[in-house]
């Protein structure tokens, strides 16, 4: 029993030629085993040469390297979507490794102008400290490669059960990634920290960081541009495709940017008074009144929006430190715009590509499910032998909640004729004619379009679905068609004009012992989509024809439309009262595994973007790290007059989650419109895209508003947890500690 739905019975071949001796012995394939590649190309030339001469009209040659060689196109895909998946956590770590370095070097400012002023130049700290960079990023390599290797040991032994063969080449490429990395981007800081004066540090004006001149900034952010598209390229193994996805991110990271420069000048400029004014309220309501409007619209970003000018609103009744911390932090988040912005970038980001991805995902598969539902004819179909069909009416009584039931015959038969001709001198002309015909239409697809017939009770007006089947020439069978020998055919454009197939052609089958033949007449072609197996036998025309052509291979087809949360116990059912049923897979369990493929993708995607969302949160500590150590002197200065520990931990929280949230906010904002407004109008999806029969259901892209409050409170959440692990050492700082220290 095999598990493509093909059942077959293996015997000897005496025993096959025994079971009817008159019928001619014919073979699907042949499986040729030669001592070495030039052998094999030998075998081909010789059966080609066959094929040419018109010997063998239906071979197709298949070698083991044409094999390998597809695999390898199919695999190649994967892999650069793969890579590319990882350029873009790769590029967000360089960022976290330049940030990370310029935190750590800053911390050092004192030890680099001891240096200097021992007479080393900027040349030799620079390649000191490059070495040292280079050493954390081989130890970095190391680690990550070692945890790639059991990850991958753990998958290729324990769910493909293959032998696990690691490639040398790939494992010391990942180590010397991990140094080449960190010094590329480590670059920037280690040229900045280099160049720091001695006399600046003496001068307590170290705060104003090192003295490097723009064009010099700017030609090292080239370099990185540079050094990374060249990464990339040797990954990605095309370094056009390289650079124009590294150039590409960077562009629509720097426009990003760009919108957000205002938004954060904004914010910063924004003063909470404490006494309502007549145009403080005026302006503020009007606020109120317009997000409530977009409330309306988009309920998630308008109820954000209501609930923060309510606590604006209300700020008069919040206590006095709570109002200080507020005005504080929103004075902080402008006071270093680039850093903040890099922030929000980081943040956005990753909250967009996590946020996006689950909600189209989720989209995706509800409606494919509630369309499939709506559309399809059957999500039951049985096979049983002819004998067993009144059993099988009679458990239709039994089955829970049937909706709709149709019973056809089907019986195996051969094509025998076209119009009256064999039908391998058809295809003989045809590869004659066209040397390419082999990829025009596969000759073993010809035959299986003709290998079986599916009869109707078309007396009691019992035809077709046209929910399941979509006529593309000529017409449905009728009533009128109950004693003819009409029939529809596949449509197959390729297939039909290569074997002069239209309509009103003749195609003549046999049975399967060759000895009763019926010569059918086309009347229509029909489509089914590639996701549903809605039908049994691909020529589909009239009981009768089918009775008088394979009596003895005649079986019955029952078709069921059952309530879908009741499909395993309506098979269970059908199983008990009738043994030798035949479940044949179904558009339903064709979309199952669809959905599980769509939700596999989608978890995937959804664990490498929060690889960045977490590189982010990396990125957020450090940053808050160096924003807590440039205002050493403000946080002893404010815990001289009296500021507690925990009034300034709240204002760190406030500041960094005031960030969070508009990052967030602004995440949800573009997923909203690309799922409400790109999703609908440009994407277009109907039932009919994704290969489900029937009725076209366009498929109405919706905001789920779980979700994005769900993920607007965990970027909020995550963001100050990780503000509060970064601040908890600095904030403790005692006013006499700073004193001593400046």
């Amino acid at each position: 029993m095999y598990p493509t739905g093909n059942t077959f019975i293996l015997i000897s071949f005496a025993e096959y030629q025994a079971a009817s001796a008159s019928v001619p012995v014919t073979y699907d394939s042949i499986n040729i085993t030669t001592q070495d590649q030039a052998h094999t190309n030998q075998a081909i030339q010789a059966i080609q040469r066959q094929v040419q001469q018109g010997h063998f009209p239906l071979v197709t040659v298949q070698t083991v390297n044409s094999i390998q060689r597809q695999s390898q196109v199919s695999t190649d895909r994967e892999t650069q979507l793969q890579e590319l998946a990882g350029l873009l956590a790769l590029l967000i770590g360089g960022l976290g490794i330049l940030n990370t370095m310029r935190v750590l070097l800053s911390r050092r400012t004192i030890e680099i102008a001891m240096l200097k002023t021992a007479g080393y130049s900027w040349r030799t700290l620079a390649c000191f400290f490059g070495v040292e960079t280079g050493i954390i990023g081989l130890i970095g390599g190391v680690i990550g490669t070692g945890i790639a290797l059991g990850i991958s040991y753990g998958i290729v032994t324990t769910i493909l059960a293959i032998p696990f063969q690691p490639d040398l080449l790939t494992i010391g490429g990942g180590i010397i990634l991990g140094a080449i990395t960190a010094l590329g981007f480590g670059l920037l800081p280690i040229v900045q920290s280099a160049a720091i004066r001695p006399i600046q540090v003496m001068r307590e004006h170290q705060s104003r960081g090192p003295t490097i001149t723009r064009k010099r900034t700017l030609i090292l952010y080239c370099f990185i541009l540079l050094f990374f598209c060249l990464l990339a390229g040797i990954i990605l193994r095309n370094g056009l495709l390289a650079c124009a996805s590294v150039c590409g991110t960077v562009v629509f990271l720097l426009f990003l940017g760009l919108c957000f420069r205002p938004i954060i000048w904004g914010i910063s400029l924004i003063h909470l008074s404490e006494q309502y004014s007549a145009t403080y309220l005026i302006v503020l309501l009007i606020c109120i009144a317009a997000s409530a409007l977009v409330c309306v619209f988009i309920p998630v970003i308008g109820g954000i929006v209501l609930g923060l000018l309510i606590i604006v609103l209300l700020i008069k009744w919040l206590p006095h430190n709570w109002k200080i911390n507020t005005m504080m932090a929103l004075r902080n988040i402008g006071r270093s715009p680039t850093r903040t912005t890099m922030l929000m970038l980081l943040l956005f980001v990753g909250i967009f590509v996590i946020g996006s991805i689950q909600m189209i995902g989720q989209d995706l598969q509800s409606q494919l499910a509630m369309s499939m539902n709506q559309s399809l004819s059957s999500n039951i179909v049985v096979k049983i032998p002819q004998n067993q069909t009144g059993t099988m009416q009679a458990q239709l009584r039994k089955v829970p909640n049937l909706r709709s039931s149709q019973a056809t015959i089907i019986g195996a038969t051969t094509p025998v004729e076209i119009n009256g001709q064999p039908w391998q001198s058809l295809i003989s002309r045809a590869e004659n004619n066209d040397a390419s015909a082999t990829g025009i239409f596969s000759f073993r697809q010809a035959l299986r379009n003709f290998d079986g017939v599916e009869g109707y009770d078309l007396a009691d007006k019992q035809v077709p679905d046209s929910h399941t089947f979509q006529i593309m020439a000529g017409r449905n069978l009728n009533a009128s068609d109950a004693q003819t020998h009409n029939a529809l055919i596949p449509y197959a454009p390729a297939q039909n004009n290569a074997l002069s197939l239209t309509i009103g052609s003749t195609v003549t089958v046999a049975d399967t012992d060759g000895k009763t033949r019926s010569t059918l007449t086309i009347v229509g072609e029909y489509m089914t989509s590639g996701i549903s197996i809605a039908h049994v036998a691909p020529i589909l025309t009239s009981q009768n024809v089918v009775r008088a052509l394979a009596p003895t291979t005649e079986q019955a087809i029952f078709y069921l439309k059952v309530d879908p949360a009741k499909l395993a116990q309506a098979e269970a059912s059908i199983k008990n009262a009738i043994p030798a049923v035949a479940f044949v897979q179904t558009p339903a369990s064709n979309a199952d595994g669809y959905l599980q493929v769509v939700s596999t993708i989608t978890l995937l995607f959804t664990v490498l973007a929060s690889f960045v969302l977490l590189s982010g949160m990396v990125i957020m500590a450090n940053a808050i790290v160096l924003d807590l150590l440039e205002r050493r002197r403000e946080l002893g200065i404010l815990k001289a007059i009296g500021y507690t520990q925990k009034i300034l931990q709240g204002e760190i929280l406030l500041e960094y989650g005031i960030i969070g949230g508009l990052s967030a906010l602004l995440a949800i904002l573009l997923i909203t419109l690309l799922t409400n407004f790109l999703g609908n109008i440009f994407l277009n999806v109907t039932s009919s895209n994704l290969g489900v029969n029937g009725a076209t259901v366009p498929f109405t892209f919706s905001t789920n508003t779980v979700l994005l409050i769900g993920l607007f409170a965990g970027a909020v959440l995550l963001v100050l947890i990780t503000s509060l692990f970064a601040c908890w050492r600095t904030v403790r700082i005692r006013p006499l500690d700073v004193l001593r220290y400046e």
